[in-house]
């Protein structure tokens, strides 16, 4: 038994000496490699097949946002029109119609008048309506109780018509009303309506808001010189454009007017506009088209504003300019030596300079206005010595009524070879700069032959040379 363990103990000892001889630090370990490891063709297979599966993943991701992207560039594409403007630019998704809408004071005979007149498209606005009327108004009196009915009847049927929508309460009349010329008469007739909301408007330093606009469930729009005044529709002479089914127009002129109506003052939440809108009207032609702001809404709204579009429009004529307004006066009346609309007036005198591009300016004409008559004057001179007939001058004017602006034509707009601009500012330092207002460029793209006559461009160059040539225009 000590034999054994003494054998036990001997080699329990030298297993262990063993251990101990044996035993070398990891540190010092040489470190083992052996030959990679030789993948089979079948997992060879598997891999390359699964490495390709992931790189068509991805490129089928790739493609499917190069898509995407495209189709966001393409949906709000940003290029350079002929109007100069690099805008944000957007395919209207109407269809929308266009036409051309005036009144001519009774008891005067032209050669034409406009299909539409004022009165039947404010009548085809107020039928259409279905949700909100938005009326933004120097003056609103649409009743005339205490006179002859064969004058007023126009305001009355519309009135009218308003009193229904209400009756039905198919939504909401929206009245916004320049507060200078809101009295009594207007209180009293509004206050006839149950769901109505009137709001004022004013802005200094203007004296008076000849903004002008209706807009019907945010989708048809009417923008013109007529107040909502029942003396208008049989005593003077007006013109507007009514735009129908097209709500990306009738949106932003929403929205502008919001904006004007809303005057924010502590906070700046004014809206980025203006858009430049290409429209298809009427499936016969597209144009290019966007609203432009004058005045005191240049501090609500962040936009292009009408001086600069119209110097555009001037600059980009290539043979003719029309113009017709009620006046052309770049000065204001307490400082005459200082040339406020210097950018339209420079602009003009660069289209005489050219020599080859046709000028006509039709202006109205009224009493007590010498120095705007001697400006014109003197104007007309300069231009015909450079240009001989290139340049014309005439004044347009109806004998007079017993409202003062009666024998006044209020006709507001330019129009050249290849833009229509329609507004609602008077080319005077006074009004254009004092003046909320609010005007819509019309541009045309891809014009044919076919196409010449059928344009709003082609209905106001007629609407133009038919005052331009009629018994009431004079040299």
């Amino acid at each position: 038994m000590a034999s054994m363990a003494t054998s036990f103990a001997e080699q329990k000892s030298e297993d262990g000496a063993s251990t101990s001889a044996t035993s070398i630090p990891v540190s010092e370990q040489p470190l083992m490699k052996g030959p990679p490891e030789e993948l089979s063709p079948t997992q060879v297979y598997k891999l390359n097949s699964r490495l390709w599966f992931e790189l068509c993943i991805g490129a089928f991701a790739l493609m499917w946002l190069l898509v995407v992207v495209t189709q966001i560039v393409n949906s709000v594409p940003t290029y350079m029109s002929k109007t100069g403007y690099k805008l944000p630019s957007y395919y209207c998704k109407d269809v929308c119609s266009i036409s051309l809408v005036e009144m001519i004071p009774i008891g005067f005979e032209m050669d034409y008048v406009s299909k539409d007149s004022i009165y039947s498209a404010w009548l085809s606005l107020l039928e259409a309506a279905e949700k909100t009327i938005d009326v933004y108004s120097f003056t609103w009196r649409l009743q005339g109780a205490d006179q002859n009915y064969d004058l007023t009847f126009e305001g009355n049927d519309l009135f009218e018509v308003l009193q229904k929508f209400d009756s039905d309460r198919k939504g909401k009349l929206n009245i916004f009303v320049d507060n200078s010329t809101w009295h009594g008469i207007t209180l009293r007739e509004v206050s006839q309506l149950e769901n109505y909301h009137v709001q004022l408007m004013h802005f200094a330093p203007a004296n008076e808001t000849h903004t002008t606009a209706w807009v019907v469930d945010k989708k048809h729009l009417h923008l013109g010189t007529a107040s909502v005044d029942w003396r208008l529709f049989r005593q003077g002479k007006e013109m507007g454009v009514l735009i129908k089914n097209c709500s990306c127009l009738a949106e932003e002129l929403h929205d502008i007017f919001h904006a004007l109506t809303v005057q924010p003052s502590a906070i700046d939440i004014r809206p980025e506009l203006p858009k430049l809108h290409r429209i298809d009207f009427d499936n016969e032609y597209e144009m290019d088209s966007f609203f432009t702001i004058s005045g005191p809404m240049k501090h609500f709204i962040k936009g292009i504003s009408t001086e600069d579009a119209i110097v555009k429009a001037i600059k980009n004529a290539d043979e003719f300019i029309y113009i017709s307004v009620v006046k052309y006066y770049p000065f204001r009346k307490e400082l005459p030596g200082v040339l406020y609309l210097k950018k339209i007036h420079e602009a003009l005198l660069g289209a005489i300079e050219r020599q080859n591009v046709s000028i006509k300016l039709l202006t109205s004409w009224t009493e007590g206005r010498d120095e705007e008559e001697q400006y014109l004057n003197s104007f007309q001179r300069y231009a015909q010595e450079i240009t001989g007939r290139n340049f014309q001058l005439r004044r347009f004017a109806f004998p007079k009524f017993s409202n003062k602006n009666a024998s006044t034509d209020h006709n507001m707009f330019l129009v050249t070879d290849n833009t229509a601009f329609i507004g609602i500012s008077d080319w005077s330092a006074d009004y254009f700069f004092d003046t909320p207002g609010v005007g819509l460029v019309l541009q045309e793209v891809n014009r044919t032959s076919n196409q010449a006559n059928q344009t709003i461009r082609a209905q106001l160059i007629e609407l133009f040379q038919r005052d331009w040539n009629s018994r009431y225009a004079f040299a």
